[in-house]
């Protein structure tokens, strides 16, 4: 990793990150309570293409850390990279007004993932963009959370490419309200999105 935050009360901003191949930019424990990262650009395009080379990421499903805040953040991504923003196991984590972009004409598989099963908090006022004949298969994954209404997904955009806005989280587990995806070319402006695939 590049920054590996281990203590509580840690602020990152105003900085370019680049992970190194196969490691996050930022990544933190269950010690990192009240982490906030803001303001910062992550190049997931510069590192070799893995599915471990991510931005800000839990070092672990089960780390825990609460009052997680990860906003106004810019992620870019020119393939088949790890997460722009992984929270695992986060309690009360906030993760909103940040931009997430592939391109080059390559595919992100997620952009945005919850690992864990027993965190909660909220994905709100993201966007997520294709450019470049790009794609993106799922914005907002999540996992089987343990107890029902457990994340809240909240006002995000998904541009026509992204294939699957919000995935894998359980029937019960997320409250989705206000979601859009975009129509390439259409005239009606986009779609609410309002279901889990």
């Amino acid at each position: 990793e590049v920054i590996n935050v281990t203590a509580a009360d840690v602020e990152i901003a105003w900085l370019r990150v680049i992970p190194v191949t196969t490691r996050a930019g930022v990544d933190y424990t269950t010690a990192a309570d009240r982490l906030h990262v803001h303001d910062c650009s992550f190049d997931l395009v510069t590192a070799a293409v893995s599915t471990s080379t991510k931005g800000v990421a839990t070092t672990g499903a089960t780390q825990a850390p609460s009052h997680i805040l990860i906003s106004h953040n810019y992620f870019e991504s020119d393939g088949a990279q790890g997460a722009g923003v992984e929270v695992g196991d986060a309690i009360n984590f906030v993760v909103e007004d940040n931009v997430f972009v592939v391109r080059a004409g390559g595919t992100w598989n997620h952009a945005a993932t919850m690992t864990g099963v027993l965190g909660l908090g909220e994905f709100r006022d993201n966007d997520f963009l294709t450019l470049q004949a790009s794609t993106m298969t799922i914005g907002i994954r999540g996992t089987d959370i343990t107890s029902a209404s457990s994340v809240g997904i909240l006002r995000n955009f998904f541009m026509g490419d992204v294939t699957v806005p919000i995935d894998d989280f359980g029937s019960g587990d997320a409250d989705i309200s206000e979601n859009y995806k975009a129509d390439v070319g259409g005239a009606a402006g986009g779609v609410l999105w309002s279901s889990i695939t």
